[in-house]
């Protein structure tokens, strides 16, 4: 084995003034300020050693994403404990930088033994990832009375076989991930000891496949994630949350049973939660059962498009869902809506082919809902007119409609569209009342290809048609329009809607425009735009240019003004298009 040398600042410093001939040069007065890595007291340096030998490894559970955890490697401290014999002496007496032990298939016997002497009894983490279950087992009886981490990570091994080794009080485990194979008997355990011993000090557990759900008060549980397994009646996940009362971030992927005279009437709560996925149904009967807090991100993944692609025998799955969350009080508050292709925020690629995601969130973003929807039922890409009007005319008839219990939508005032404008039919629009703020992320360039010849407007024609005498147009408290990715036409249409909705008494204060080409840019700094509302911003996309022009100043503001912002303050939230997938996304395990 190599021996790597670790080189000291001081040591560094030394040599260059030789190579100088500096032997005259003093010390500059910062570098007498910093004290040699000698000299640094042994429990910052033993810090800095555990970060260095620390290697990521995949738990391999966070669904199609992943989290890890960090492990301090044995292989890695060697190069450390063999710069000196100070640094030696004080790897081996530093029991915290031996609490790891990561079981495999090439795990060393004399390496164990040591990790297993230096640890002494310091709290430890344990990782197997396959291997002899012999070793898993007297581990796990040998570390129970200070195993503090556990994560087995091995489809080879059955519930049934780790049940019985878990089964064993382990006083001071905190966290526990088991991703496991499926079961070879497929009927349900009768009852369930696993880690029934260890649930009084659980902050996180992750179970994947698991055969039964742990039964038992879990009191300090604010981590929970569950992924397939069982088939779990509704009655036990209920009981496995009621018993979590101070659950913060909860992630299921289930398929359920209704077994309704045992949970008929249940309502559990769970006021610390902070973030929801769920994946399962049925839907409305466990959202009937659960109480959402105020703040709480919710995200409901991988729905297949309303009845379509459903068995026929199967509830619409869409407008169960919507009809089930307005009588939910952290929906009350949801101001901010979004409808945008499959990608993360508007920095990622869209791939508009077969999916798309509506959100809303309140102004803060920290509390809304997610729906990633699956086009199951499509002829051909979303982008095609016939596609469009069609998802445009579900989502008015199921995501915007009213129910019994309210919707979803009644208080939004902020919309976000993604190129599709056109979508926003009348239908659509008038469910929303008290819209103030419209932003719409335009398709750039009109005579694209791929729309066949038949482009959509940049302002929706619902909010072009002129209303009957008498009548308030739609979305009649409209004050703010936002365009993104604007060619020339958008901006002369821009300014007839504009001048019509003056003329009707319904007039647009704020308006902010991305300009994407220099004719776009000139039509929107003439001036004209200006005199028609009270505050207008310019952003182009081929350089810093920006434009700002309150109705006070008739000749607006011209180049070089970098100390504005690129979009106004009211647009504040284009900044926090993404904090509910990232934040979904995050593994919550501090």
């Amino acid at each position: 084995m190599t021996t790597t040398t670790l080189e000291m600042p001081s040591m560094r410093f030394k040599s260059d003034t030789q190579k100088l001939g500096g032997k005259s040069l003093v010390h500059p007065p910062y570098l007498k300020r910093l004290a040699s890595i000698h000299d640094l007291p042994n429990e910052l340096l033993s810090e800095i050693f555990a970060l260095a030998a620390s290697q990521p490894f995949d738990t391999q559970f966070w669904g199609p994403e992943y989290s890890e955890i960090s492990l301090i490697v044995v292989d890695n401290l060697v190069p450390i404990s063999a710069t000196c014999r100070a640094w030696r002496t004080l790897v081996s007496d530093t029991p915290f930088l031996w609490s790891s032990f990561f079981l495999d298939e090439n795990w060393n016997e004399n390496e164990g033994a040591l990790v297993l002497q230096r640890s002494r009894d310091v709290p430890v983490t344990l990782y197997y990832s396959g291997g002899i279950q012999e070793k898993l087992c007297y581990f796990l009886g040998v570390l129970h009375h200070r195993l503090r981490e556990l994560y087995i990570i091995d489809q080879t091994l059955e519930w049934d076989s780790v049940a019985s080794m878990l089964s064993t009080d382990f006083p001071m485990l905190s966290a526990c991930t088991l991703r496991l194979g499926d079961r070879a008997d497929e009927t349900r355990p009768s009852r369930n000891t696993y880690l029934s011993g260890s649930l009084q000090r659980l902050r996180c557990l992750r179970l994947s496949c698991p055969a039964i759900l742990p039964s038992g008060h879990i009191p300090h549980l604010t981590n929970l994630q569950v992924d397939g397994g069982g088939p779990h009646t509704l009655s036990s996940v209920f009981a496995l949350l009621s018993a979590a009362p101070r659950l913060e971030y909860l992630w299921l992927n289930l398929s359920l049973e209704r077994d309704r005279d045992q949970y008929a009437g249940t309502m559990v709560r769970l006021p610390h939660l902070k973030r929801c996925s769920l994946n399962m149904e049925p839907y409305d009967d466990f959202l009937s059962g659960l109480a959402l807090p105020p703040n709480c991100l919710v995200l409901f993944q991988d729905l297949l498009d309303f009845e379509l692609g459903l068995e026929p025998e199967e509830l619409p799955l869409i407008p169960t869902l919507v009809a089930a969350l307005p009588r939910h009080p952290f929906t009350q508050c949801l101001s901010r809506l979004r409808i945008v292709p499959d990608n993360v925020g508007f920095g990622s690629t869209p791939d508009p082919e077969y999916a798309y995601h509506v959100q809303l969130a309140n102004e803060t973003s920290t509390s809304g809902l997610h729906f990633q929807i699956l086009r199951g039922d499509l002829s051909g890409p979303i982008f095609q007119p016939v596609e469009r009007g069609k998802m445009s005319r579900t989502m008015a008839e199921e995501i915007f409609s009213a129910y019994p219990s309210g919707s979803l939508v009644a208080n939004v005032k902020e919309l976000w569209v993604y190129k599709w404008t056109d979508w926003l039919t009348a239908d659509v629009l008038a469910r929303l009342p008290l819209l103030e703020t419209l932003v719409l992320v335009l398709d750039g360039d009109p005579w694209n290809l791929k729309w066949n010849d038949d482009p959509p407007t940049t302002i929706p024609k619902a909010l072009t048609t002129q209303p009957k005498a008498g009548e308030a147009p739609l979305c009649p408290a409209l004050t703010n329009l936002c365009l993104i990715m604007c060619y020339d036409h958008a901006i002369q249409e821009t300014k007839r809607f504009v001048e019509a909705r003056k003329r009707a008494g319904h007039p647009i204060k704020r308006l902010a425009l991305e300009c994407v080409n220099a004719d776009a840019l000139e039509y929107a700094t003439n001036g004209k735009l200006a005199k028609l509302v009270d505050e207008l911003v310019v952003s182009s996309t081929g350089d810093n240019y920006k434009y700002w022009a309150p109705h006070a100043f008739e000749e607006g503001w011209a180049r070089g003004l970098g100390g504005w912002p690129e979009w106004p303050d009211w647009l504040e939230w284009r900044k926090l298009d993404s904090d509910i997938m990232q934040g979904l996304d995050e593994n919550a395990d501090e």
